[in-house]
């Protein structure tokens, strides 16, 4: 049976975003005179899957997450809009499945808004059939 749909996730499989989200939250937590360190964004923002809201909480800083939130936010698109990098063989392959008649689809739970900015900056919107995010 041939193949008819690949699937591509967004951040660390096409797209180098890691270290934009690390330094947002860093930079946040900053503000507030807070330390994130990569072990620790690792550990528990990456392994773990931790919540912004919880980190929020146990990290004892006064305003609300959702505050808290949309700084990050704000620095992240920042970054992503000054630096962005495709991971190595990411355009290769997408160009090689449409090349083979293959569909493509990205499934992410990235921000349409985000989705949308970073597909443009790298020019591989076009080579997608399909595009399903938060």
């Amino acid at each position: 049976m041939a193949l008819k749909l690949a699937c591509f996730d967004l951040d660390g499989l096409l797209v180098d975003t890691e270290p934009h989200y690390y330094e947002s939250a860093r930079a946040v937590w900053a503000e507030y005179g807070k330390v994130i360190t990569k072990e620790y964004y690792a550990r528990t923002w990456i392994i773990r899957g931790t919540r912004i809201a919880d980190e929020v909480a146990k990290s004892g800083i006064p305003d609300a997450w959702e505050t808290v939130l949309e700084k990050v936010r704000v620095k992240y698109r920042a970054l992503v809009a000054s630096d962005l990098r495709l991971m190595p063989y990411a355009l290769e392959t997408l160009e090689s499945a449409k090349r083979s008649g293959i569909r493509t689809a990205l499934v992410t739970n990235t921000s349409g808004t985000d989705v949308a900015t970073i597909l443009e900056r790298t020019g591989t919107g076009k080579l997608l059939d399909l595009v399903l995010s938060r």
